[in-house]
């Protein structure tokens, strides 16, 4: 996950890629909250799983927010646990 986060950052903004280590902070490479927003949003439709933008906002460094990231993308898609649901039902 954080090589996808990094890959976003360097290509969307401009976050140098040498500035990318995991403890780095933040808001030291000019990560904001419309960033963390945009970044959910592709997390989001990449993986089909709802992401909380919110939450990811809590991260202060790069490896908290591929921690954060990881645990929402680690998740079961929406879609196949609403079918999972209605097979049952």
């Amino acid at each position: 996950m954080y090589e996808t986060i990094k890959e976003f950052f360097v290509t969307q903004f401009t976050v140098l890629d040498d500035q990318f280590t995991p403890d780095a902070f933040l808001t030291d490479i000019g990560i904001d909250s419309p960033a963390l927003v945009e970044l959910a949003l592709i997390l989001e439709q990449e993986s089909g799983i709802p992401v909380d933008d919110d939450a990811l906002k809590s991260a202060t460094t790069l490896r908290e927010l591929a921690e954060l990231a990881r645990e929402f993308t680690d998740r079961e898609p929406v879609a196949q646990r609403v079918a999972a649901i209605n097979a049952c039902g």
